[in-house]
C-alpha cells in the first residue's frame, strides 16, 4: 500500500472521502455541515515548500517533528469554499486554534488511512459509494433517483451492517449573549432517538429549549476568562478586566441522553466549545497607578446542560443545571 498523502495536482477524491467521513462531514474551520461534492481538502498548515522559512517557523512554533509532512492526513481537513478563501488570509503568528485542530486531525489520521486502504481493497463497492457521494443533489434527476432507490439502499445497508450504520443529522440553534451566533447540533442515531422523544412526547422544540442555556454557557465562559485575567501571574501588576467579548466562539452539541423514572424524564445535553476572545484591561504600573491595555484568550472545553420534564404535570421543560469545563486555555496580555 502506498503512503497515504495528499498529491498536489493529483486525484485526491478517495482521500477527500476519507477526510470528510472522519470529520463528520463538517468544515473544520467553521464547523458547519458541508456537502461532499462541495468539499475541498485544506492544509491546516499552509502548503509552503517543506524547507521554506515560513514552514520552518511554523514547525518551531507548534513543536512539530522536523520531518513533518504538510501533505500527511494529520495536517488535512475538509473545508468549504468560503472558509478556504477566508483562511488563506489568516495570520498564523497566533497558532492556538491551528494547534487545537492539528491535534484533532492527528486523532483522525489512522481512521483516514484505514478508509483509503479499504477503498483500494474493496474497490467495486467503495467506488460505488464514492460516486454516490459525488452525486449532484441539486439536480432534480438525481434527487428523483435517490427518492426511488434510496430507501431500498438504506434497508440493504442496515441489513448487512446489523443496523449499526453511524450517520449524523444536523440542526441549528441561533443564540448569542452579545451578538447572534449559530450553534451546530450534530447528532448520531442514539441522540436522534432521544431528540424524537423530546420533540414528539414532550412537545419541545430543541431550538427554543437550547437558546437560553447556550447563552448561559457563553456568559459563564466570559466570567471564567475574566477570572483568568484577574489571576494572571507575570511581570505585570494586578489585572482588572473590563469589557470582554468573544471574537469567535464555536459551540457544538453532540450528544443527548435520557433517563426516565415514572413520569419524570431527565435529559442531558453534552457539547464542546472553542473560542478566541479579547478584553479591555487595566493593570497596576510601577507607580501603583492604573494603566490601560488589552488582552486575549483561547479557550476550549466541554459543557453539559441538564433538563427535566414531568409528564404528570402541565409544565414546560425545565433547565436544572449548566456546567462548563475548561480544557485548554491560553491567556496573553498586549
Amino acid at each position: 500500500m502506498a503512503e497515504v498523502v495528499y498529491v498536489p495536482d493529483g486525484n485526491n477524491e478517495v482521500l477527500k472521502s476519507a477526510i470528510w467521513d472522519a470529520w463528520g462531514s463538517q468544515c473544520w474551520w467553521c464547523g458547519e455541515p458541508i456537502k461532499f461534492r462541495h468539499t475541498q481538502i485544506d492544509h491546516l498548515l499552509p502548503k509552503a515548500p517543506k524547507h521554506s522559512a515560513r514552514a520552518a517557523e511554523l514547525v518551531a512554533e507548534l513543536g512539530l517533528d522536523e520531518d513533518f509532512n504538510v501533505h500527511d492526513p494529520r495536517n488535512l481537513g475538509p473545508i468549504c469554499g468560503a472558509c478556504n478563501q477566508e483562511k488563506s488570509t489568516t495570520d498564523y503568528t497566533r497558532t492556538d486554534r491551528i494547534l487545537s485542530k492539528l491535534r484533532k486531525a492527528g486523532r483522525f489520521r489512522s481512521k483516514v488511512i484505514r478508509h483509503v486502504e479499504r477503498f483500494h481493497s474493496d474497490n467495486d463497492l467503495a467506488a460505488a459509494m464514492l460516486r454516490a457521494k459525488l452525486a449532484d443533489v441539486d439536480s432534480e434527476e438525481d434527487r428523483e433517483v435517490l427518492r426511488e432507490h434510496g430507501p431500498g439502499l438504506l434497508r440493504a445497508l442496515a441489513y448487512v451492517t446489523d443496523g449499526q450504520l453511524d450517520y449524523v443529522s444536523f440542526r441549528h440553534v441561533e443564540v448569542g449573549q452579545w451578538e447572534p451566533r449559530t450553534v451546530v447540533v450534530a447528532l448520531a442515531p442514539p441522540a436522534q432517538r432521544v431528540l424524537t422523544v423530546l420533540e414528539e412526547v414532550c412537545a419541545v422544540e430543541i431550538e427554543a429549549a437550547l437558546a437560553e442555556p447556550l447563552r448561559a454557557v457563553e456568559a459563564k465562559l466570559v466570567a471564567d476568562a475574566k477570572g483568568g485575567f484577574e489571576g494572571w501571574r507575570g511581570s505585570v501588576g494586578q489585572i482588572y478586566p473590563g469589557d470582554t467579548e468573544f471574537d469567535r466562539l464555536d459551540l457544538q452539541v453532540g450528544t443527548i441522553r435520557m433517563a426516565r423514572s415514572g413520569s419524570l424524564f431527565e435529559f442531558e445535553f453534552l457539547g464542546e466549545f472553542e473560542g478566541d476572545l479579547t478584553a479591555d484591561l487595566q493593570r497596576d504600573d510601577v507607580n501603583g497607578e492604573l494603566q490601560g491595555t488589552t488582552g486575549g484568550a483561547f479557550l476550549t472545553g466541554t459543557f453539559r446542560l441538564d433538563f427535566d420534564w414531568d409528564s404528570a404535570d402541565d409544565t414546560d421543560l425545565r433547565l436544572v443545571d449548566v456546567d462548563v469545563y475548561l480544557g485548554t486555555n491560553h491567556f496573553w496580555i498586549d
